[in-house]
């Protein structure tokens, strides 16, 4: 039975822009890239779009569909309306057509003229199911750091297209390969994105890590990286006295330095840090063993992963996770002697001490018997997940990480199926931003949005990019400070517009960025964890009890 559709398509020519609304009948099923043929030959031959293989082999036909960027020849339609525009981040030559000599020339600059050849490991001759990159670009369309530096950064597809580690790379190459790898955010949206399912964020990650291993530091920044991803992060009383000492800086020293001026002072990178800093708790999350019980009748055993940022910055969500678990039945146990998660090594190319704290939270947490390890913090869920992958190498390791990796559950994921003591009527309107590791790396959105439209009284309210990074990734918005804060002020601007008292999300990373861009665009806002805003529903329930 055929069908109607409106299609509403972006236009473009001779430096004019408009949109044009079609009416088109088509018999299903047909593709995004049909539609356009039918537009073409039945109503509009002067419509101009790219099309070639139609297999999802070449790459030519990208562009965006109600936003979001796919391949038209894969692209089946669906509903009664859709938008149609080019590819976001590129120059538009003419109605869907986009430009895409900014990549090939710099793949050509890259390799003084000599043939490319791809940054990933070539496909094995017995697995035909290898991806390959068709060189869509559609991941250069989701980035955020090209939409805001498309001059600076060159793109994740740039970074899939010259070599790692070749023995003939010169010194100019490696030091520019090395500047672009870290301009990427590791948001691994284009992992999500990416129709060739090459998850091009995640191999740049990994790249880091060979990147590191001949890349020349000063002797400065070694002993920085030392202090930092040896010294300290994989010490968890040393992470505690840092706290300790933060938190008395907030107390005594901050605004005294305030108010004399003395905090233009310090290096721009120490500045950032100070300027997202949160207030420090009272108390911090223990590192000695912790044992929650659960209220009622048990229904399980789990295990909770406290996390170093989340410990430090926001423990009070860690001793709210225990109480929400312990709502729903569910007695939670925190055995001593965990340590970093290993995921800001791997983002800075640590690969070895990654592995070796992997092994030390394997030894201790494998040996807790419980139905599922509960993280709070969507990067150390993503990092946790990934120990099998890590560890797939490892003799000794590689059965117990996969094995341990397919129990860990986000506190959502787990809760979506879990939730069973009543909630309280909360009367507030509230957002949702997506944390990256949260949705891209865990591939985790429906069960954050389900719980909050559990709670009674709550009016949730889409946000739009709610899947677009907010700019923090990680030490992103220390290192790059510019950049992250144009991709903050596009978010900041987003949740502005929906109105809400509240925005929640589910990363302390997230946590302080969206609270330090509400705060400089001047927006008084509530920004909550998920957890956060459960328990609010919990107290009130108790309340009017």
């Amino acid at each position: 039975m055929d069908k109607e559709v409106k299609v509403r398509i972006f236009r473009y020519d001779s430096g004019e822009s408009w949109y044009q609304d079609y009416e088109v009948r088509y018999t299903p099923p047909v593709t995004v890239l049909d539609l356009l043929r039918i537009i073409s030959q039945e109503q509009d031959p002067c419509l101009a779009f790219r099309s070639s293989c139609g297999m999802g082999k070449c790459g030519s036909c990208a562009l965006s569909v109600d936003g979001k960027p796919v391949l038209s020849c894969q692209e089946v339609l669906k509903g009664d309306e859709i938008l149609i525009e080019p590819l976001p981040n590129f120059p538009v030559i003419k109605d869907l057509i986009v430009a895409r000599d900014r990549y090939e020339e710099r793949i050509v600059s890259f390799f003084e003229g000599r043939p490319t050849f791809p940054l990933m490991p070539p496909r094995p001759p017995d697995d035909p199911t290898w991806p390959e990159c068709i060189e869509c670009l559609v991941c250069d369309g989701t980035c955020p750091v090209v939409a805001e530096s498309p001059d600076l950064f060159y793109g994740p597809a740039y970074l899939m297209s010259i070599p790692g580690l070749d023995p003939q790379i010169s010194q100019p190459q490696l030091k520019s390969l090395t500047i672009q790898n870290y301009l990427c955010i590791a948001c691994q949206n284009c992992d999500t994105n990416c129709p060739a399912a090459v998850k091009p964020g995640h191999n740049i990650e990994v790249n880091r890590g060979e990147i590191e291993k001949v890349r020349h530091h000063s002797i400065w920044e070694r002993a920085l990286r030392r202090w930092i991803f040896h010294g300290l992060f994989p010490h968890p009383r040393r992470l505690g006295a840092l706290g300790s000492l933060l938190r008395l800086y907030q107390r005594s020293l901050k605004g005294l330095l305030h108010r004399v001026g003395a905090i233009s002072l310090l290096p721009s990178p120490l500045d950032a840090m100070e300027a997202l800093l949160p207030p420090l708790p009272g108390r911090f999350f223990p590192a000695s063993f912790h044992h929650q019980p659960a209220e009622g009748e048990r229904r399980g055993v789990v295990t909770l992963f406290p996390g170093c940022i989340m410990n430090i910055l926001y423990s009070p969500i860690n001793w709210a996770t225990m109480r929400v678990l312990a709502k729903n039945g569910y007695e939670t146990v925190v055995p001593a002697g965990e340590v970093c998660c290993g995921a800001p090594h791997m983002a800075v190319g640590e690969v070895d001490i990654a592995k070796a704290l992997a092994r030390r939270n394997l030894d201790i947490l494998s040996a807790v018997e419980a139905e599922a390890l509960i993280t709070n913090c969507a990067a150390c869920g993503a990092m946790l997940k990934g120990y099998g992958e890590l560890l797939e190498d490892d003799q000794v390791y590689a059965g117990k990480a996969s094995a341990f990796s397919r129990k860990v559950r986000d506190i959502s994921e787990f809760l979506a199926v879990n939730l069973s003591s009543p909630l309280g009527e909360l009367r507030k309107r509230v957002t949702y931003h997506d944390a990256c590791h949260l949705v891209h790396a865990q591939g985790i959105a429906d069960q954050p949005r389900q719980l909050l439209r559990s709670i009674p009284g709550l009016e949730f309210i889409e946000l739009k990019g709610s899947d677009r990074c907010c700019g923090s990734g990680g030490v992103y918005n220390i290192t790059h400070g510019d950049i992250s804060e144009r991709v903050l002020m596009r978010k900041v601007d987003n949740i502005a517009a929906t109105g809400a008292e509240a925005v929640v999300t589910s990363n302390p990373g997230c946590l302080m960025q969206l609270r330090y861009g509400l705060r400089k665009a001047k927006i008084e806002m509530e920004v909550l964890h998920l957890v956060e805003i459960l328990e609010q529903a919990y107290k009130l329930k108790g309340s009017r009890n």
